[in-house]
């Protein structure tokens, strides 16, 4: 609101803005959900919280939206907020306004790794090829061949992976002890070709299957650039 200047709500001025309208009843929203969160009032929170989204669906089809989009969620946000306000609302969910327990912690870590994932593995990959010029191998006269290398780095990093993938549930049940689990049945909004939600265990295995495709991909990205220029920087430019 403070990119707009203040008027009397009734006037003729404001009721003919349809963008300052909009937003008042957007403060309006968010101030019922902070009363709920402050009254322990969960109903009116979940309540608040889908009718804000509708509100603002109306925002995004208004000619200067463009000149505030910067200060609103995105359209898609947005769907994923009504898809899962519709989904605690129609299933009776309990809302979390907190990261009181595992499986919320592990939601929101695991979409960080999403977005850090593509350039990590970029990184560790990028010489793959090109670091086996100094592999014992080849210095004991016994090289292996080009296609036995590929094999065993592929090898190598999906095993590796595999690893990693299944330490954390052990890690989750080992800190079961500390922390409250959560309901792993948590609805997580996401795009499937539509807006919906999944339950959180779904969710992860949904997390791991992209990060391994990232993975698969990025590792025959850098084989083939690496074979063709001997040169991991090309790599990491493409």
């Amino acid at each position: 609101m403070s990119n707009f200047k203040n008027m009397d709500l009734n006037s003729e001025e404001a009721q003919s803005d349809a963008m300052y309208l909009n937003l008042v009843q957007q403060l309006d929203l968010l101030a019922r959900q902070e009363q709920a969160i402050l009254f322990e009032n969960p109903p009116l929170f979940k309540e608040s919280a889908l009718e804000l989204t509708k509100v603002r669906k109306k925002v995004y089809q208004m000619p200067d939206y463009s000149k505030y989009q910067d200060y609103l969620p995105t359209e898609s946000e947005n769907f994923l907020d009504e898809t899962f306000y519709q989904k605690v609302n129609n299933n009776h969910f309990k809302i979390y306004t907190k990261e009181d327990n595992l499986v919320l912690a592990l939601a929101h870590l695991l979409a960080l790794l999403s977005l850090l994932w593509l350039p990590l593995v970029t990184i560790l990959c990028s010489d793959i090829l090109v670091e086996e010029t100094k592999h014992q191998s080849l210095t004991q006269g016994f090289p292996f061949s080009a296609l036995e290398k590929m094999l065993m780095k592929i090898v190598f990093l999906a095993t590796t992976f595999s690893f990693v993938l299944c330490l954390v549930p052990f890690i989750m049940l080992i800190l079961t002890f500390f922390y409250p689990l959560g309901n792993l049945d948590y609805p997580q909004p996401v795009y499937l070709f539509s807006y919906q939600t999944v339950s959180f265990w779904q969710y992860g295995l949904l997390i791991f299957g992209y990060l391994l495709l990232v993975l698969l991909f990025v590792l025959l990205t850098s084989l083939l650039v690496n074979f063709l220029t001997k040169n991991s920087q090309v790599h990491n430019l493409v």
